[in-house]
């Protein structure tokens, strides 16, 4: 605080005075973004230009493309655009690009046998099975018995639905068959349909819709 207490009206001119230099300096920032941005595509431009000729001098001259170099660039060089090393690896699309290149060694390790784990591609880092814990092998055993549960589940589900359809209907021919088109039976949650000929089934939301129009 200042040993002598300024007027309110001098420092709203100071905060004014502060205020626009602040705006001053967000614009200005905004433009040097602008104009790198456009520097770092001009760059890329020209990497990704040159990667063509490269390519065209490989198959001009017959020669051994340098993928150590190229895998280099893939890996540790995320602004040049896949596509434009397709040509110089030999490959035809961007999505064969990292089987030529290989994985990316990491750190980590698989949780169940503990063999090393590496980054198969630049987009798996950002993906789930990217950030998942299991080599390929072990992956596709928790697959597999995650798709099996899955299966279990779903059956268990249809077992049940049935179970309940076949207990209402034996209810409906147990007595006099109802008037209204929807129904609650005591014991088995939500509603029920009854078909023409004196049956049930699990009403659905179209089912409700129509009842209450």
């Amino acid at each position: 605080m200042p040993d002598v207490m300024p007027e309110p009206e001098a420092v709203i001119d100071d905060l004014k005075g502060a205020i626009s230099s602040l705006e001053f300096e967000i614009e200005e920032w905004d433009r040097l973004v602008r104009e790198a941005k456009l520097r770092v595509e001009a760059r890329r431009d020209e990497v990704e230009g040159l990667l063509g000729l490269y390519a065209a001098s490989l198959i001009a001259h017959e020669a051994v493309v340098d993928r150590p170099l190229l895998r280099e660039i893939y890996w540790h060089h995320p602004a040049v655009r896949v596509k434009s090393l397709a040509a110089p690896l030999g490959v035809s699309h961007a999505g064969a690009v990292h089987q030529v290149v290989g994985p990316l060694p990491t750190e980590r390790t698989c949780t169940d046998c503990g063999t090393a784990l590496g980054q198969a591609s630049r987009s798996n880092a950002r993906s789930y099975w990217g950030a998942a814990q299991w080599c390929p092998s072990c992956a596709d055993v928790h697959y597999s018995e995650g798709r099996e549960s899955w299966q279990r589940e779903v059956a268990e589900r249809r077992r049940e639905a049935q179970a309940a359809e076949d207990r209402v209907n034996a209810s409906l021919q147990d007595g006099a068959t109802p008037t209204m088109t929807l129904l609650e039976m005591p014991g088995e949650p939500g509603l029920w349909v009854v078909k023409p000929d004196g049956s049930a089934r699990r009403a659905m939301d179209d089912d409700v819709f129509r009842d209450r129009r």
